[in-house]
């Protein structure tokens, strides 16, 4: 646990989280989230880091700091930045898509939003839930319900449900996990 807090920044809140630190359902929720994660954003220098807009350097594992080698702390990186920069490729796609379902036929604008995401805020969050089940009745969630930030969600997840999205009425609806 010790090496893993060193992984975090709870400043900029990159690196490592540990369970419970995430409360995202105050109101219903007696505890923390039954979750930790690992959380990669903007690659931005000190020199140029923005607390307030969450843009700074990211925590990266370095042998010192954990049980990988050199080899592997590198390759966790390259992998992150590439998944990132993938996942940006497919999310500005999907809002040209957005964009052209907003604009008639004949005038076409799939560059409509460009100017919106010059520099948008993107963030990887690796999450690992307990083997704890949610009881929302006794106010332990794995997750709390929350809305996400931003115009866009990705989310890759295993076979694992747990997904539910809340309907105009209230009503609560799982999201069953697809291959």
């Amino acid at each position: 646990m010790e090496q893993k807090l060193e992984l975090s920044d709870s400043v900029l809140t990159r690196g490592y989280t540990r369970f419970g630190e995430e409360t995202l359902d105050p109101i219903n929720q007696v505890r923390g989230d039954t979750k930790e994660g690992y959380y990669v954003g903007d690659e931005v220098d000190v020199q140029h880091m923005d607390p307030k807009k969450l843009k700074g350097p990211n925590v990266w594992p370095t042998p010192s700091s954990c049980s990988m080698t050199d080899e592997k702390c590198r390759l966790f990186r390259d992998t992150m930045e590439r998944y990132r920069g993938e996942a940006i490729r497919v999310c500005m796609e999907l809002v040209r898509y957005f964009a052209i379902s907003l604009t008639s036929a004949n005038r076409s604008n799939p560059h409509l939003f460009d100017e919106y995401f010059t520099e948008p805020s993107t963030f990887i969050r690796l999450l690992h839930y307990s083997a704890e089940e949610s009881a929302p009745s006794e106010g332990v969630y794995a997750c709390g319900a929350h809305s996400d930030y931003g115009m866009l969600t990705l989310l890759l997840t295993d076979d694992n449900p747990g997904l539910q999205i809340q309907t105009k009425d209230g009503i609560w609806v799982d999201v069953p996990p697809k291959k």
